[in-house]
């Protein structure tokens, strides 16, 4: 997958994170790649694909290093929910 892709996917989830109202802080790479897995975006997709699933943050974690190729360590996952604004 292109790297174009997975950073224009990022910027698209960060600016709807920021149409939100959510700050800096709230609007960081962590909560958009989060919200890009609550949505089961992969970076070629089309917003209008977006779906409302559920997920364990593992799962979360699994689905960033997947499609987006960032990696967070399993000792993170704390750090990872309190960054997210969606948690």
């Amino acid at each position: 997958m292109s790297d174009d892709l997975r950073q224009q996917k990022l910027k698209e989830a960060r600016e709807i994170l920021q149409a939100l109202g959510f700050g800096p802080r709230q609007s960081n790479d962590i909560a958009c790649y989060t919200l890009l897995a609550l949505a089961h975006l992969q970076p070629g997709d089309g917003w209008d694909r977006a779906t409302a699933l559920l997920c364990q943050i593992k799962k979360i974690m699994d689905f960033i290093r997947e499609y987006y190729g960032t990696s967070y360590a399993p000792n993170t996952r704390e750090n990872l929910i309190r960054k997210c604004p969606m948690s």
